[in-house]
Order: structure tokens, then C-alpha cells, then sequence
């Protein structure tokens, strides 16, 4: 009996969280729809250096949204276990209990991750086109801090098929995984090697065409041209 009782009450807590978190979501996903409307504009009427710090704007928004939801991607991993647990133990089989569990709470915390990603995708390369488009712009974030936007960029942007598309997913909501933030702290020459090898990995798509023109034309005019990045860039940009 008390069994039951104590699992309605977990029932009702987490039901009641999630309501709460839902409203937030609301009010948030309102705001950054609202900071896209007025960035979509202001690159349509090429007003170039306001539409980059809007769509910086979207970003942070976005990010602020994906670290709100640390605890809810937190009870839904540890959620996960113990359904997993409760199946049978843990074993080879909860390498996929465990993400349909997970993936199946995501949607009771009200977690929308493919719109996170979406809207993530959309607007880091609408901010990097943005700075295609007019030169100056590139003289405005420091290096380590750009490289590292253009890294999480890539990462997003990457679709090699569904199967990969859903383990970036699944990926993304479990905690302690944050470090491809665009606030992350890896190296120069970390973020040189992460960027590379998703070129060398990834599907040349249109999308990551053109992000390799404008990482190729941001390397240039930071006078970043003597590293294997650079290297693979141009031979790309200038045969495609």
C-alpha cells in the first residue's frame, strides 16, 4: 500500500513540475520567436551588423532554454535507469531501453528538443552569414570565443542520417554532456580538429557548404591561414 501511495505522490510531483516548466517553456519560446521575427528582418533589409547581434541574441535564448531544462534532461536520464532496472537489470538491452525511456519522459517535461536544435541550426548560420555579408563584423567577437560558435554550428548543421540525427538528440538531453555549448572551453586547436573531422565525416549538404564559406572567409580575415583547417577549407571552397 505504501508502495502505492508513495508512487502516486512522485506521480503528481513531477506531473506538477512539468506543468510548471511548461508555462515557462511558453513564455521563452514566445520571446525567441519574437527576437527571430525581428532578426529575419533586419537581414532582409541587409542591415547586416543589427541582424548578427539579433540572431546572437536568439542564441543566447536558446541556450538559456537548454540549460533550464538540465533537470528535467537530469530526471529523465535517472528515470530512464530505473525503468530500465525495474525491465530486467542493467544489460545490453537498456543501450536502447534506456533512450525509448528517456525519449518518452522528454515528452512529459515538455522538453522540445528538435525545436531547440531547429531553431539553434537556423540561427548560428543565419549569424555566420551575417558576417559573410559584411567584412567588419569579423573584427567583433575574439577568436577563441567565434571558433567555438562556428564548432557548436557544424556539430548541429551535420546530418549524416536519422539514426545519427537522433543520437545528436538523445546526446543533447542527457546531463553532464553540455560541453558542445557555444560557451564551451576547448582550444584553438581543439576546435580546429573537432571542425575538421566533421567535414571529413559529414554529408556536404548545402547547408554545409556554405558554412565552409564562411568559416573559410572568417580564418582569412583573422589571418588564421597556416593550419590544416584552412588547408581542407580551400581545397573545398575552390572545387566544389
Amino acid at each position: 500500500f505504501l508502495e502505492g501511495y508513495n508512487s502516486e505522490n512522485k506521480k503528481n510531483e513531477v506531473s506538477n513540475k512539468s506543468n510548471q516548466q511548461h508555462s515557462a517553456d511558453n513564455s521563452t519560446v514566445d520571446k525567441i520567436n519574437t527576437l527571430i521575427a525581428e532578426a529575419e528582418s533586419l537581414t532582409v533589409d541587409e542591415k547586416y551588423l543589427g541582424a548578427w547581434q539579433k540572431w546572437g541574441d536568439v542564441v543566447a535564448e536558446l541556450d538559456v532554454m537548454i540549460q533550464d531544462t538540465k533537470r528535467s534532461r537530469f530526471l529523465a536520464k535517472g528515470a530512464g535507469w530505473t525503468g530500465a532496472v525495474v525491465t530486467g537489470g542493467i544489460g545490453l538491452s537498456d543501450v536502447f531501453i534506456v533512450p525509448l525511456i528517456t525519449k518518452g519522459l522528454m515528452k512529459l517535461f515538455r522538453v522540445d528538443l528538435q525545436y531547440m536544435l531547429d531553431k539553434l541550426e537556423y540561427a548560428l548560420n543565419k549569424r555566420h552569414y551575417c558576417m559573410y555579408r559584411e567584412k567588419d563584423i569579423a573584427k567583433i567577437p575574439e577568436f577563441h570565443t567565434e571558433l567555438a560558435y562556428f564548432c557548436w554550428c557544424y556539430v548541429v548543421t551535420n546530418k549524416n542520417n536519422n539514426q545519427d540525427k537522433l543520437k545528436d538528440l538523445l546526446e543533447l538531453i542527457i546531463p553532464f554532456e553540455d560541453g558542445d555549448s557555444p560557451k564551451h572551453q576547448k582550444s584553438v586547436l581543439e576546435l580546429y580538429d573537432e571542425i575538421e573531422k566533421t567535414i571529413m565525416d559529414g554529408n556536404i549538404s548545402h547547408e554545409m557548404r556554405n558554412l565552409n564559406k564562411y568559416l573559410f572567409n572568417y580564418l582569412s580575415w583573422s589571418n588564421k591561414t597556416n593550419n590544416n583547417l584552412y588547408t581542407k577549407l580551400e581545397s573545398m571552397v575552390f572545387h566544389e
